[in-house]
């Protein structure tokens, strides 16, 4: 018997000490070691599968997984979407808002740098050239059709007595007499007796050319002319008036508002003047037809089109340059007040020629480095019933309006000559806002 039990012993001390080893169990100690790899018998492996009592229950399996979601839950998922939605919103507002700003900057530092460049050198600025109202050809007055022949010869002739300076661009500085024109013409080049002051009206009798800057990528033709108000003469008026129509190189029109005083009908008529020849000798160098006269206005549905060679063209702007800030209340509030009153004034003086003029054909203008495209905008004539069409057009009319109007008119400048501490108040921007209109 105990000879059996030995064998029988002897028969399982292989399989018991294969287990042992491969379950890590010691049967000296009883305990298992974790240093050995853990291996279950096919006998005693475990059914992860099988769920046991404690087990608990997924929810997707759950008896109540189609029970309705209660309201106040859909409202409070309702809610954290939306402010998720809101959120991501922001941030890219916040995104776009950063690149805008830092775009500003680096814009705001190249007009800087390029302002200083112009005028880093006062002492090389020079008067180059000058035209007299008499040198212009006398006026004819067309009586047919076949004398547009002489028209162009004319206009040919008027845009010979203007120098010429290569492609040059030049600003043309003008105002109301004692509106602060030279000493702003001064400050800006950077001295005092570039162009003599005086309180007596009409001393700038012509149009006077100074070349500022020393670079050929560098220079500006600042172009000084006789102020225009009660003293003022016809033929100084032509003179301008010439001189903005036919130029080519003209890129920016500087007109002087004392800031103490409100616009009176002189700077009215002037403003919506230049807003109206502007805009139609733009008109007639994008399109192939002549630019219409006040008299008789074009339909915007006219059969002309713009010129495929001549697409974009430079639009001149206006550049209201608020002076003598000095003699403004000192109450900020009274003195604020002022200030945007006259920008005011200003834009609604231009907006009114061009509320006016828009149905003659100008369009709207697309602009883009320094250059600016007409795109015709539908008139309120020959709507549909309904009203829809005529409501769709008249919203189109108001944004033609204030696309011009933002196009041809840059923000007023406020500047003084006497507030200084270095260089006068003001006299920076409007440096600035020369090299822009520019180009550079």
């Amino acid at each position: 018997m105990r000879t059996l039990q030995n064998t029988h012993r002897t028969l399982l001390r292989p399989h018991i000490t294969h287990t042992r080893d491969r379950l890590g169990f010691s049967l000296s100690s009883g305990s298992f070691s974790t240093s050995s790899s853990v291996y279950l018998p096919r006998a005693v492996t475990v059914r992860r599968n099988t769920l046991g009592p404690s087990d608990t229950v997924p929810p997707s399996t759950s008896k109540n997984s189609n029970s309705p979601i209660s309201p106040n839950s859909l409202r409070v998922q309702a809610q954290k979407t939306a402010a998720a939605a809101e959120q991501a919103k922001r941030l890219e507002l916040e995104k776009k808002a950063k690149v805008l700003e830092q775009q500003r900057r680096q814009q705001q530092e190249k007009l800087q740098k390029a302002a200083k460049e112009v005028f880093k050198d006062p002492g090389k600025a020079s008067l180059v050239a000058n035209v007299r109202p008499a040198e212009l050809p006398p006026v004819q007055i067309r009586k047919f059709k076949e004398e547009d022949e002489d028209e162009k010869d004319v206009a040919d002739r008027i845009r010979r007595v203007f120098p010429s300076f290569g492609s040059i661009p030049e600003i043309i500085v003008t105002g109301r007499a004692n509106s602060g024109k030279s000493s702003l013409f001064n400050a800006v080049v950077g001295r005092k007796d570039m162009i003599p002051t005086s309180n007596k009206a009409g001393r700038t009798r012509r149009l006077d050319f100074y070349r500022v800057g020393s670079a050929r990528d560098r220079q500006v033709i600042l172009v000084d002319a006789p102020g225009y108000g009660e003293r003022g003469r016809p033929e100084w008026g032509r003179l301008f008036d010439e001189y903005v129509k036919h130029r080519d190189e003209l890129r920016c029109v500087f007109i002087t508002f004392n800031a103490k005083h409100a616009l009176n009908e002189y700077d009215v008529q002037m403003l919506q003047h230049l807003t109206r020849s502007l805009l139609h000798d733009f008109r007639s160098r994008m399109f192939s037809s002549p630019s219409p006269s006040p008299s008789s206005p074009l339909s915007s549905s006219s059969n002309s089109r713009p010129r495929t060679d001549k697409n974009k063209k430079h639009l001149v702007t206006l550049q209201p340059v608020l002076t003598k800030a000095d003699l403004l209340p000192k109450n900020q509030v009274e003195a604020r007040k002022l200030i945007q009153k006259l920008k005011t004034d200003v834009r609604e003086a231009v907006e009114e020629v061009v509320n006016d003029e828009i149905d003659a054909g100008v369009g709207s203008v697309a602009v883009s480095d320094h250059e600016a495209t007409i795109v015709p905008i539908p008139t309120l004539t020959g709507t549909g019933h309904g009203g829809g069409e005529r409501k769709d057009g008249y919203g189109n009319l108001r944004k033609g309006v204030k696309d011009i109007v933002d196009a041809i008119l840059l923000e007023p400048l406020l500047t003084s000559v006497e507030m200084s501490s270095g260089l006068p108040f003001g006299i920076e921007e409007v440096r600035k806002r020369l090299v822009k209109s520019c180009g550079m």
